[in-house]
């Protein structure tokens, strides 16, 4: 659709935006998409049925406001055992939030994050951050990130903040810190 100067619009493949976007297609284009949309919407069901599965891995479980039920079961299902990290940065190094370096003698630059580590579990983080802006106010981190101004600066933050939670959850699963102390609102799943 895009070759053809038509923006697809997000879920497409359901009913209601089907029919919307079907009688606007080119006819040559339209088989094609309908064996898409017959792929979407099995796939679509597919998630549908799992997601319940998923989310009940988390059922009774307490987890930071905001972090969701699947968000939780995805990450813990990614981790597996937290205490396998014996300090704050391998949180951090592992799901690939923190700076690349390049230092030589005394000087010390840090780059941009390396981004070499798990992605799902970043992707995830990173999610739950935007989540939590509204439901974490005293959250160290989410106060820095309302308080930025510039496009820029909020991507930034909003990096930060996800590495910062994924060492505040190392903190608090393997018992080193409680979440009043890292001023964290837990919620039951």
């Amino acid at each position: 659709m895009l070759s053809q100067g038509m923006q697809a619009p997000s879920g497409w493949w359901e009913d209601e935006r089907w029919q919307e976007l079907a009688p606007q297609l080119p006819p040559w284009l339209r088989p094609q998409l309908e064996r898409w949309r017959g792929h979407a919407l099995r796939l679509q069901a597919e998630v549908d049925e799992i997601t319940p599965r998923i989310e009940a891995l988390s059922e009774g479980c307490i987890a930071p406001k905001g972090l969701g039920a699947l968000t939780h079961a995805l990450v813990l299902s990614e981790i597996v055992d937290w205490s396998r990290f014996h300090n704050r940065r391998q949180p951090g190094s592992y799901i690939g939030l923190c700076p690349s370096e390049h230092s030589s003698g005394g000087r010390r630059h840090q780059g941009s994050v390396t981004k070499q580590g798990n992605p799902r579990v970043r992707h995830l983080l990173v999610e739950a951050i935007w989540r939590m802006i509204a439901l974490q106010p005293d959250y160290p981190p989410l106060k820095k990130l309302r308080a930025a101004t510039g496009k820029r600066a909020r991507k930034r933050l909003t990096v930060a903040a996800a590495r910062r939670l994924a060492v505040d959850l190392w903190r608090i699963y393997t018992g080193r810190q409680t979440p009043e102390q890292l001023k964290l609102i837990m919620t039951i799943l």
